[in-house]
């Protein structure tokens, strides 16, 4: 692997530690020594404000389904795989991990790595309907932001992470 590559991390923490949060599924994005896209969600025991968010569902890129999202650590790795030589794939079934007031029926997040440069999400929802999908996706802070035409520029330094969402 070389400093230009992507990384990229998915939670599946089943940690009882009351701690570790629970925010199954969230991933992170980097590559030439910098997170580009982050999980800014940390335990902060000081009430108020920043409390309230960083523990949040909101700090987490897991998706909040019907307005709800995770809140308990119970993930289940379903795949963790090479591929081919240049596709890493994995899958992490999400579904116990949300209440159910979300009316989940399954959601399972896959997540690829292609030639060490491409990263596609899928996450696979039945829920009862109405669905609603909520996404909250954060960046370095540090990192510029652009969108032009259905795509996002987050840059960094000399690293480039381009997103875009199909339907």
């Amino acid at each position: 692997w070389e400093e230009k590559d992507l990384a990229v991390a998915v939670s599946c923490s089943d940690s009882p530690m009351s701690h570790v949060q629970a925010d199954s599924g969230t991933l992170v994005i980097g590559t030439r020594g910098n997170w580009l896209v982050t999980d800014p969600g940390y335990q902060q025991y000081v009430r108020g404000e920043e409390r309230d968010f960083t523990v949040g569902p909101t700090a987490h890129n897991a998706p909040l389904i019907n307005g709800h999202g995770p809140g308990e650590k119970r993930p289940r790795r379903i795949a963790l795989e090479e591929v081919s030589p240049s596709v890493y794939h994995t899958a992490v079934d999400l579904t116990a991990c949300y209440p159910g007031a979300a009316e989940l029926k399954s959601l399972v997040r896959h997540v690829w790595l292609s030639a060490r440069n491409l990263v596609v999400v899928a996450d696979r929802v039945e829920a009862a309907s109405p669905l609603q999908a909520t996404y909250h996706w954060h960046g370095n802070p540090a990192a510029a932001w652009w969108f032009d035409a259905g795509w996002g520029l987050i840059a960094l330094d000399d690293a480039r992470l381009w997103l875009t969402c199909s339907r």
